[in-house]
């Protein structure tokens, strides 16, 4: 569902990275709250967001649109580690 860009999601402070998404089935919303990103995701149509993070630490994904029954799974970590 969410894919970073090298499949990795570990990433180093402060480098710009960039977040492929793909839907097939509902819109659904990437969102790493802590980090201020935040990004709808659409049935059919290849999205990404750059973003970079500043302070190391584990931060929350999650989708944050309403988008079916197993919504509330649809959850994974970002790791920023120090460069």
């Amino acid at each position: 569902f969410f894919q970073a860009e090298d499949g990795i999601r570990d990433r180093d402070v402060t480098e710009f990275r960039r977040v492929l998404f793909r839907s097939r089935d509902a819109v659904h919303n990437f969102g790493v709250p802590a980090l201020g990103v935040k990004h709808d995701v659409i049935p059919g149509v290849a999205g990404s967001v750059w973003f970079t993070a500043d302070v190391e630490g584990v931060y929350d994904i999650q989708c944050s649109a309403l988008c079916g029954p197993r919504h509330a799974e649809m959850r994974g970590q970002l790791v920023v580690r120090p460069r």
